[in-house]
This record gives C-alpha cells, sequence and structure tokens, in this order.
C-alpha cells in the first residue's frame, strides 16, 4: 500500500515537468512518515498505559495529522518546487488516495 503514491508521483512528476525532482521528494516523503509515527506513538503509549483518555489521546493525533498533512505540503512544495496551489493538491491526492486504500484494504 505505501507503494501506490511514489508510483502515482511518477507519472504526477512527469505530467508537471518535475520529473527531475521526483527523487528529492520521494525520499523527504518517505522520511517524513519515520517522523510521523514517531509522533504517534507517544500519544499511544500514554493511551494504552492509561495516563491518557480517549478523547484526549484523539484530540493529539488529530493535531498530529494536521501538523503531517502541512509537513507533506511543505516537502512537495520546496522538494518538486511547486507553488502553493500544486503541493496543496499533491496532499490533497496523497490523502484521498490513503482515505480510498484503507476503505479497500
Amino acid at each position: 500500500l505505501w507503494v501506490m503514491w511514489p508510483w502515482i508521483m511518477v507519472t504526477v512528476s512527469k505530467l508537471l515537468d518535475r520529473r527531475h525532482y521526483y527523487v528529492r521528494y520521494i525520499v523527504a516523503y518517505n522520511w517524513s512518515s519515520v517522523y510521523v509515527i514517531a509522533a504517534l506513538v507517544p500519544v499511544l503509549l500514554l493511551q494504552q498505559a492509561g495516563i491518557i483518555d480517549a478523547i484526549i489521546a484523539a484530540l493529539l493525533s488529530l493535531c498530529v495529522i494536521g501538523w503531517s498533512l502541512y509537513y507533506r505540503w511543505y516537502i512537495a512544495k520546496v522538494a518538486l518546487e511547486v507553488p502553493t496551489f500544486t503541493a496543496s493538491m499533491l496532499v490533497a491526492g496523497d490523502l484521498a488516495m490513503s482515505i480510498v486504500a484503507s476503505t479497500i484494504v
């Protein structure tokens, strides 16, 4: 499943005439997953330990998700050297693809 977005971006980067920036984008994109997971793990551990309840964990997780969307937008904007709107649409596409894939699997 994690391979879907990089495969999609091969074509999208060609369409955007950003093929020469693809590798640096995908490297940054893949490493960003490590940071997102690292931000979510403490929330989950605190909830599992009973230190915070499910509502607080959900709110903190939502904050991490919001931050991760911004972070992915920044990566797209800087690594692909695209305008703000294009980076936003790439993040929206990634999010949509993730939602669809998670409902299928």
